[in-house]
């Protein structure tokens, strides 16, 4: 029997009512499509609650060429209820190289004095960061985002007080949609690791809104007040983690800028302000002369097997301290 997206979309209504006390609603006018066996196949692996299995039958309607908008989104909706289910993170196959930990894929939407902005990065810490030979991230089935050895991105290694990390980041016109990507990193040591995960919702659609300082304000405050209006994106699922982080750097000559203070927090509901120098921070007790940056960022997350994924939504400024 050949199923249709409107009875797949009624089965599953009843179905996820059943498994997480939440109604979801058929569309009363749904064009009549004829469902991949994939994705009957994801929604029976979601019914034994078999969440590797969903994720790669999810992967595979999505990388289906004869798969319609309607089936796409049905599996992408389905694995939305089963992050919902299990709190924000989902199992899968893809393992990281010894030696790498905290591997982030992240989108950031937001605005600057120019204008809009968006970037996308890969980001990750450990021991063997400092060995990274390549790193690759494509959407599939063929789109290469980001790239060391062919420069599509700036690849940095920085030491902290807690081991080395390593970042890839681009700047892009637009952000990427949907879909399956992959990532795959090599190390010097000839150590290979692909794998692929499942991008959803990761593009922004808003920005924070930074109350203090005034855009281009002088202040003679060389600890200035930073105050924003309570946020998160219009994108935000009740399952995603939340973050919020503050970044001062001090402009240089040649369009550069350094690292003057910053703060990052998990639980950005408990804060509206903090003040430039807080020991809670990390950097400068106190601001010099001279002109800076500040960029609030708004993000949220969840996790597929070993990498988290990241929607990240920033306002920068910028402002003088004068003597």
């Amino acid at each position: 029997m050949k199923l249709t997206i409107r009875c797949l979309s009624v089965c599953g209504s009843l179905l996820l009512f059943g498994c997480s006390g939440t109604k979801v609603d058929a569309p009363h006018e749904v064009k009549l499509e004829v469902v991949p066996g994939t994705l009957t196949a994801a929604h029976d692996a979601y019914m034994k609650s078999d969440w590797i299995a969903l994720g790669e039958r999810v992967r595979d309607v999505l990388l289906m060429a004869n798969a319609g908008d309607l089936a796409r989104q049905n599996a992408l909706e389905l694995l939305d209820s089963a992050y919902e289910i299990n709190h924000g993170s989902l199992p899968s196959t893809f393992k990281v190289p010894s030696g790498i930990e905290g591997m982030a894929y992240g989108q950031i939407a937001g605005v600057d004095p120019n204008g809009p902005m968006f970037h996308i990065f890969i980001r990750g810490e450990g021991p063997a960061s400092s060995q990274i030979k390549n790193i690759t991230v494509r959407k599939l089935p063929n789109e290469v985002l980001l790239d060391k050895v062919e420069k599509k991105g700036t690849f940095e290694v920085t030491n902290t007080s807690t081991g080395s990390e390593f970042e890839l980041d681009a700047t892009v016109q637009s952000l990427p949609s949907d879909g399956v990507f992959s990532v795959r990193l090599e190390l010097t040591s000839g150590v290979v690791s692909e794998g692929s995960f499942i991008a959803r919702g990761l593009s922004a659609s808003a920005s924070p809104v930074i109350t203090s300082p005034a855009h281009a304000s002088s202040l003679s405050e060389p600890n200035p007040m930073v105050r924003w209006a309570p946020f998160h994106s219009p994108e935000r699922k009740p399952f995603e983690r939340r973050s919020l982080g503050v970044y001062v750097s001090r402009q240089l000559p040649g369009d550069r800028d350094e690292r003057a203070w910053e703060y990052f927090t998990m639980k950005p509901s408990e804060f509206d302000g903090i003040r430039i120098g807080d020991a809670r921070g990390e950097g400068e007790a106190k601001l010099k002369p001279g002109g800076y940056w500040l960029s609030v960022t708004a993000g949220e997350s969840r996790t597929f097997g070993q990498i988290r994924l990241v929607r990240r939504s920033r306002t920068v400024t910028a402002f003088r301290v004068v003597p």
